[in-house]
């Protein structure tokens, strides 16, 4: 039988869907990334936003539509929490608890050889807290031997899942749970079969991975990087996401090590310190400023992204001015804009007032969205800018035809020919994406290569003279 899987929302998710077709393949099945040849699909939902939530209910009900597909299996944030979900749902669909997410394969394995039902499944919680506790994973669901993936270039590694910072805005504590961490001997273990496995970038993510503590080894999250960094002799390291207050200095002093790239997500939520307390986020601008000129420090071209909430309630509009201004200093690589929403669970759950905060029209909201998302258009090319006479190592991440995308017609392919070169896309050291043509045959995706950025808008690298393949 063939299956397919879509991950919607975090690294975590794409984490967790590849391990799964890992073992589904080890269990008989075989993976495709057609949907129409598939037999059953895995869906890893998400719930961050009530926009995530209606493109998780979208893409369950458009796939149900799918005549090939004789069963859907659906887990992830989203099916953890939305209560009125299972009622909604056809006999083909599957709900597989947070809990049970990491025996998915052998629940689909049972299911599909025993006609097991799980397909009623209803969260069984009766209030935020008991979610909070039922979603707790157990410590060993995060253990893996992966070291191919399916989807990815990268090698992910997870290293942590849960959190409990509950910020007002957010529900995600009560769709995972409290914070666990894997074993740091089995992470390491697992780093040296992904250097035998050629990996070029290891990629460590979680929920909120700056809260890592290894209580047997008593190793913290900067602890367990410093040994990471020590035991890779080629592969490098990048940090998915890390909240400000969670850097501590023995992650700092990992800073400008060869084997760390030098790009850090770094979410800053707020545009204002009001707005940040309100939100229950544990710091202010002038902490997150002190961190980005320690980061810089470092290497002067440090590259970080950052992810803020436009529209929290009670949000005047100087705040807001203050704030972009702020984030034009901070010189960030990317800025993924989100529009404040309600989320049920959440400390903000009310629909239109929140204590004294009143939630800000749609159109204002809308306005500032726009406005961020064209700044951050503005400081990527700036980035690139700056980045021009660097030298960068590349991973080669997909192989196209660039006259079949609009953004590449009017640009390429310069002197380089479709018969004589391949063109790769994408993401450097510095988190700078892009276009590269390379001689044909001498590369293949996963692999790295050393550009420089040749021109901008859209950004187009070059192998430097140095290096360059005939």
């Amino acid at each position: 039988m063939f299956f397919s899987y879509i991950t919607l929302g975090c690294k975590v998710n794409q984490i967790e869907n590849e391990q799964i077709a890992k073992e589904l393949t080890a269990l008989g099945y075989f993976y495709t990334k057609d949907l129409n040849r598939s037999d059953f699909l895995v869906i890893n939902t998400c719930t961050v936003t009530h926009k995530a939530d209606r493109k998780s209910w979208h893409i369950i009900s458009k796939c149900n539509r799918q005549k090939n597909l004789t069963k859907i299996f659906i887990t992830g944030c989203y099916s953890e929490l939305a209560k009125d979900l299972a009622g909604k749902l056809s006999s083909k669909n599957v709900i597989v608890s947070q809990r049970e997410k990491s025996r998915l394969p052998k629940i689909i394995d049972e299911v599909l050889r025993k006609q097991i039902g799980y397909s009623k499944r209803v969260p069984d919680y009766k209030d935020k807290w008991e979610a909070f506790k039922n979603s707790r994973v157990f410590t060993y669901s995060l253990n893996n031997d992966q070291s191919n993936f399916f989807n990815h270039q990268r090698a992910f590694l997870k290293i942590q899942d849960g959190c409990n910072a509950f910020c007002t805005y957010c529900r995600i504590p009560f769709a995972r749970g409290a914070p666990i961490s894997r074993d740091a001997l089995d992470i390491l273990a697992q780093v040296r079969e992904l250097e035998k496995k050629n990996q070029s970038e290891i990629v460590l993510t979680g929920i909120n991975i700056g809260t890592y503590y290894d209580k047997k080894n008593k190793l913290t999250f900067g602890g367990l990087v410093k040994e990471i960094l020590a035991s890779c002799r080629f592969a490098k390291v990048r940090i998915s996401s890390l909240e400000p207050q969670s850097i501590k200095e023995d992650f700092l002093k990992c800073l400008g090590h060869e084997n760390l790239v030098p790009h850090l997500h770094l979410p800053l939520q707020g545009l204002s310190d009001r707005i940040l307390a309100l939100m229950k986020r544990r710091y202010r601008l002038k902490d997150f400023e002190n961190l980005l000129r320690r980061f810089r420090g470092v290497d002067a071209h440090f590259s970080v992204s950052t992810d803020v909430i436009v529209g929290f309630p009670d949000e005047e509009e100087s705040e807001f001015e203050q704030g972009v201004e702020f984030v034009k200093k901070c010189d960030f690589t990317k800025i993924h804009v989100f529009p404040f929403s309600f989320r049920p669970l959440s400390k903000l759950d009310d629909k239109k007032k929140v204590g004294e905060c009143v939630a800000l029209d749609a159109q204002v909201v809308k306005r500032r969205v726009a406005l961020l998302n064209e700044l951050s258009q503005q400081l990527t090319l700036k980035q690139a800018r700056g980045l021009r006479k660097v030298k960068q190592r590349m991973v080669l991440e997909e192989k196209i035809n660039p006259l079949a995308k609009r953004e590449y017609q009017k640009t390429v392919p310069f002197e380089f020919s479709l018969e004589n070169y391949d063109f790769f896309k994408g993401t450097t050291d510095y988190y700078v994406k892009g276009l590269i043509p390379l001689p044909k045959g001498a590369y293949e995706i996963g692999q790295t290569s050393e550009v420089l950025i040749k021109s901008l808008d859209p950004i187009i690298f070059e192998e430097p003279l140095s290096t360059r393949r005939k």
